[in-house]
């Protein structure tokens, strides 16, 4: 199984390499009686060629094979390319054999009838030897080594046709070329060789599966099944999907990197025999979503979340836990979670696009009339995206997976509250899952990111709900959440995670102070005392946590911020100084209060016109805070004469 490792718009979590697992399967160490036969390959050749290959190759590819079969033992760890030097040492030796007997052929001596053949056996035989040793340099970290024998290879296999019996070499050494490349970032020439392999896959219409590349070389290959070359074959093209998945991301061609992506998965569907295969497919199905969820596919997204938990699960069935490693439950334990928080945004996602759709609804029968064509054109651009969410055909689905029970938890478009409350208590169970394993003791960071998903949710589901208190319910149990869990960290190792949600916090406390002054029926100024007192705590509770984030953030020795810290720095400010404002107090304070705030803005402005990189990164709140600037003094003015 492989897992899908450079696709930045599909991929959330990396496990693997971008190489993944990729070696192909050495053929299994033969009995004594068969070690000295030969492939039927080589049966044309002549008896000298037969006699070296039986004499000569085979006992050396005997023992290439103990060491490569052979498991690193505590000295190897400290060595951990020791076997592969040793099996490289074997290839070397078999390549200067071959060698020799190749010049051999070009004597006079030899016998004419066989010579032709005799050449091209044992031309196949070196490039097989020089592919392995080429796979093997990039196994020990060489690919400056490896490149140059693939290469050579390469050119010495490009003239045969697809119908060729010994094409699956060919396939195998692209692939390697591709990951080379691949990893030196020339994801063009990785895409031309994968193209090279793929197509001669594709283009192999022979009944029987071709030779599959160890079997000129390993010992007892004469025995291999159709069964067994027609796996290796179907594998070798697998990875060639897999590898073009890679690239076809790297080169920002999304689309065919999402596509590849689920070929692969098909592929290999049937082929899940252990419960790492299990983990690794349902992960990388699961990933897949967040490619279809970006692009407001909705409805696909959700049968490739679907389609990953049901396998997982029906896989889990089958097997004994407890005959399972620790290691192994972990790991299965945490793949179950990774599916719970795969669904927590798929929630996130649905919600956010139908509040959309249900508020454009809403404004379209509130709007003033010289907005209604704006309106319009919101509702026309909300139906085409619910068409987009809900389409899904027989293209996008894994085949033989009944998922339409799980699947019916999840409606990809909601229009009301009763179906946004319905989707988000399944989302609630999906945070109890994740919890279950990212518990904040041990997996602080994943953690917290469940938390904040689970804010989200309550934020998006409260655009669905029309009752104010209601409303304020919601945010305020965000707040209970995020207040607890920052509460009980350590601030010295946990900065970050704690600036995070004081910073929401404070958003989320603003929020409210924004919906208590929209549900008044008039001016906040002129409310009752009892809803200007609310309204003013839950501003003071703003300041409060916007502060607290922004004193954090300290200036170097020159007075110069970070420049990864300045737009928040910039963006606490703001928060602060709005908070400031917006209480509702006497004049004289509210004087104070508006002179701090373009004190802030002024400070903003000359720092961010004094540091054109710091601004180029908070453009957007350099022109709000320039223009605020201007308009607060002339508020300042003004109470100042009330004043006096």
């Amino acid at each position: 199984m492989l897992y899908f490792a450079c696709l930045p718009v599909i991929i959330l979590t990396y496990r693997n390499s971008f190489r993944g697992k990729m070696a192909e399967t050495v053929t299994p160490l033969p009995e004594e009686e068969v070690l000295m036969t030969p492939h039927p390959y080589y049966d044309h050749c002549s008896t000298e060629v037969k006699s070296f290959i039986v004499n000569e190759i085979l006992p050396v590819a005997r023992q290439y094979a103990v060491v490569y079969h052979s498991h690193e033992t505590a000295e190897e760890s400290e060595e951990p390319f020791k076997h592969a030097y040793r099996a490289r040492e074997h290839l070397d030796t078999c390549l200067a054999l071959t060698n020799s007997v190749l010049k051999r052929t070009d004597e006079s001596d030899w016998d004419e009838e066989f010579v032709e053949k005799d050449k091209q056996c044992l031309q196949m035989l070196k490039n097989f030897l020089l592919y392995q040793k080429g796979k093997i340099n990039s196994q020990v970290e060489e690919p400056q080594n490896a490149e140059p024998i693939l290469l050579e290879t390469f050119e010495k296999m490009k003239h045969l046709s697809s119908e060729d019996n010994l094409v699956s070499l060919y396939c195998s050494v692209c692939n390697e070329l591709g990951v080379i490349w691949c990893q030196r970032g020339e994801f063009d020439r990785s895409h031309e060789y994968l193209t090279c392999g793929m197509n001669t896959f594709e283009g192999y219409e022979r009944e029987n599966a071709p030779i599959h590349v160890n079997e000129l070389f390993c010992p007892g290959a004469a025995q291999q099944t159709e069964e067994a070359r027609r796996e290796a074959w179907e594998r070798t093209y697998t990875h060639t999907l897999y590898y073009l998945a890679q690239v076809y991301g790297h080169l920002g061609q999304y689309d065919k990197a999402a596509l590849f992506c689920r070929r692969t998965l098909v592929r290999q569907l049937s082929n899940i025999s252990t419960v790492p295969d299990a983990i690794e497919w349902s992960f990388n199905a699961a990933t897949l979503s967040n490619y279809y969820s970006r692009n407001q596919r909705l409805a696909v997204a959700r049968h490739c979340i679907a389609c990953a938990q049901i396998v997982f699960q029906s896989f889990l069935k089958k097997v004994n836990l407890e005959e399972l490693s620790e290691n192994t439950k972990e790991k299965a334990e945490r793949n179950t979670a990774d599916i719970a928080r795969f669904w927590i945004r798929l929630v996130r996602t649905v919600l956010l696009e139908s509040s959309r759709v249900y508020q454009s609804k809403v404004a379209h029968k509130t709007a003033p009339s010289q907005d209604i064509d704006h309106i319009k054109r919101m509702i026309v651009a909300s139906e085409q995206m619910c068409e987009v969410a809900e389409k899904i055909g027989p293209e996008d689905r894994f085949e033989g997976i009944d998922v339409s029970e799980l699947e019916s938890r999840v409606v990809v478009v909601t229009s009301t509250f009763a179906q946004a409350s319905e989707v988000f208590k399944f989302a609630q169970e999906q945070v109890d899952i994740a919890h279950g394993f990212y518990k904040l003791n041990g997996y602080v960071s994943d953690h917290i990111e469940v938390l904040q998903d689970t804010s989200n949710l309550y934020k998006l589901l409260s655009n669905f709900e029309p009752d104010f208190e209601t409303k304020c319910k919601m945010h305020k149990r965000r707040i209970d959440l995020m207040e607890e869990t920052s509460n009980s960290l350590n601030t010295q190792y946990y900065m970050m995670v704690c600036r995070q949600l004081w910073y929401e916090i404070a958003d989320t406390y603003m929020e409210m102070a924004g919906l208590k002054s929209d549900n008044s029926k008039c001016h906040i100024s002129q409310a009752d005392i009892k809803v200007i007192q609310k309204y003013n705590k839950l501003s003071q509770q703003s300041h409060k946590y916007y502060k607290k984030f922004h004193d954090t953030i300290k200036p170097e020795r020159n007075g110069v911020y970070d420049i990864e810290l300045i737009r928040p720095l910039v963006l606490s400010k703001m928060g602060m100084s709005k908070a400031k404002t917006n209480f509702v107090v006497g004049e004289r304070e509210q004087f104070r209060f508006v002179n701090e705030a373009v004190e802030e803005y002024k400070w903003i402005v000359k720092y961010l016109d004094s540091h054109p990189d710091a601004k180029e990164r908070c453009q957007q709140q350099y022109e709000l805070v320039r223009e605020l600037s201007t308009l607060l003094p002339t508020q300042a003015d003004r109470l100042q004469k009330l004043l006096h």
